[in-house]
């Protein structure tokens, strides 16, 4: 007589068969297989370590490997992203290296412009009025600045860094230098502030900006200053100035600019009346009424391309000096500006000659990290308005954060995250599957022995 198949399981530790084949005892047998069964159902769930193979054991550890490695990466790209946002905002070089210009062309704006205020106005001075350098915000050395100049049809200078007479001072070093006699620099300081920005002419001496938001009388004093140095005070780009800037439409880039008349009686001796490829119209028909009324003291007139790095020329101040064929000097030029004679060419389509300069290795090295930064920079708005070059910004700062985008994120990384857990639990329980199917496929059956 056989037995049924449930007393034979090996598993049991009451498996102790007579030589029948009986149990010694069938019912505690019995009682115990099934308590067996149950506890074996048990111990081989998924979910319980203890039936688990090693190999299982590898798997469900590779699993909460993968988790940690997440968090890890996670955490790694918003330090990243910290770091890449400083950078971008502090030590970000430059794209493109200036160092290595050339201007290997010759314009000549008389050949094809006449002058604007008198087309029959004889000249031998083509002069620049408003230009920078790398002592300032200018790309460009003094030293390529002169070149720059004399490719483009000037002989004349007027270098004018914000708040500094240095890069004058070094780019009039270097035309005395190289070009005595054939191209003349006149240093010069931006005035720049909060409330205007002023050129001051033909002084050896930076005038202090005393603070971003000059009184009146603050101005009057430091244009006193410069006439009791020996220069001339023009006010600059007063069409951009009195624009308003990014992120504040209802405020100038230069907010409570003087307007002209207070100008004049603060003692200012002339306007731009272009710069770059801006005509101010309101400034010129200005200029004319007060000349007209007042031929005894005109009012200068100049134009400026305020270069901060290799572009295209709109316009060109032109004068006549009085020392007939001697070799051209400053003073000779000064004088003329002094007494208010010049006119000014315009082009507003600008040159076509330009100076290409080479991409900057130290940018492309670190712009995975600096792009990088911009791409965080999209989750709020850091706004301040213009620079005053005080130290300073003309406009309160405004910040902001995108709240719809930081929780489009959130949403977006919880559902990478959610995703990695379902294919990880997906592959884990499909191949425990897999193996523990496997393993009853191939275990002996008590009836084959």
């Amino acid at each position: 007589m056989r037995w049924p198949d449930i007393f034979y399981d090996e598993r049991s530790p009451l498996h102790t068969p007579h030589g029948d084949g009986r149990p010694k005892n069938r019912r505690a047998t019995t009682f115990a297989s099934k308590n067996a069964c149950t506890a074996n159902d048990s111990n081989n769930s998924p979910l319980s370590a203890a039936s688990l193979s090693p190999k299982e054991l590898d798997d469900k550890g590779n699993v909460h490997g993968l988790n940690i490695a997440i968090t890890i990466v996670a955490l790694a790209v918003l330090l990243l992203g910290l770091v890449s946002t400083v950078l971008n905002d502090m030590a970000s070089p430059p794209k493109y290296d200036y160092s290595q210009l050339t201007f290997n062309w010759h314009n000549d704006p008389a050949s094809y412009l006449e002058p604007v205020m008198a087309p029959n106005f004889t000249y031998n001075v083509v002069l620049e009025a408003h230009a920078h350098t790398t002592h300032s915000d200018g790309d460009m050395t003094p030293e390529q600045l002169v070149e720059y100049y004399r490719a483009n049809g000037f002989n004349a200078a007027i270098v004018s860094d914000h708040n500094t007479v240095a890069g004058g001072l070094a780019a009039e070093r270097y035309a005395q230098r190289q070009y005595p006699g054939q191209f003349v620099v006149i240093p010069a300081q931006e005035y720049s502030c909060c409330r205007v920005h002023m050129n001051f002419i033909n002084i050896r001496e930076t005038i202090p900006v005393v603070q971003a938001f000059p009184t009146d009388s603050e101005l009057k004093e430091a244009i006193d200053r410069v006439h009791a140095l020996g220069g001339l005070v023009v006010v600059n780009h007063i069409p951009w100035s009195n624009s308003t800037t990014a992120g504040y439409p209802d405020t100038a880039t230069l907010p409570n600019h003087p307007n002209r008349e207070d100008l004049v009686a603060m003692g200012v001796d002339g306007f731009e009346l272009v710069n770059g490829q801006v005509f101010d119209t309101r400034s010129y028909r200005f200029v004319q009424n007060h000349n007209a009324q007042h031929p005894e003291d005109p009012l200068l007139v100049v134009t400026g391309n305020d270069v901060h790095r290799p572009q295209s020329v709109y316009s060109w101040t032109v004068l006549q000096t009085r020392n007939g064929n001697q070799p051209l000097t400053a003073q000779a030029v000064f004088a003329e500006l002094q007494a208010g004679r010049t006119d000014f060419l315009f082009e507003p389509s600008g040159t076509r000659q330009h100076a290409v300069p080479q991409r900057n290795s130290r940018y492309w090295l670190l712009a995975p990290l600096t792009n990088l930064g911009e791409y965080f920079k999209t989750y709020y708005d850091r706004q301040r308005g213009m620079y005053s070059f005080t130290g300073e910004f003309c406009q309160p700062q405004i910040f902001e954060v995108h709240t719809a985008a930081i929780l489009s994120l959130a949403m977006y990384l919880v559902v990478a995250v959610v995703s990695v857990e379902l294919v990880s639990l997906a592959l884990f329980f499909g191949k425990s599957g897999y193996r523990r199917r496997a393993r009853w496929r191939v275990q002996p059956h008590p009836s084959a022995s």
